[in-house]
């Protein structure tokens, strides 16, 4: 394969860019511009990003749930 000076802009905002991105990588590998290890490598740092992503997600939902729990109590504290 060679060292092709086409540079390819790669996007990992949100899950939609990473998907436009793991595409393209996809392609370039299929094209002969990226080595199957290259993009492999990039595919563990999209799912990297995505668990990452999903966890802080998580993380706000039970913060959340902790809130609700919290009023529910308080309120039921000052029914009796």
């Amino acid at each position: 394969m060679e060292n092709n000076t086409v540079k390819h802009r790669l996007k990992f905002n949100d899950n939609k860019s990473i998907k436009r991105s793991l595409s393209k990588v996809a392609n370039m590998v299929i094209n002969g511009e990226l080595k199957p290890v290259e993009a492999n490598s990039i595919a563990t740092l999209c799912n990297t990003i995505l668990k990452a992503d999903k966890q802080l997600e998580l993380e706000k939902d039970i913060e959340e749930l902790r809130e609700i729990i919290s009023d529910i109590e308080e309120n039921q504290k000052e029914r009796k």
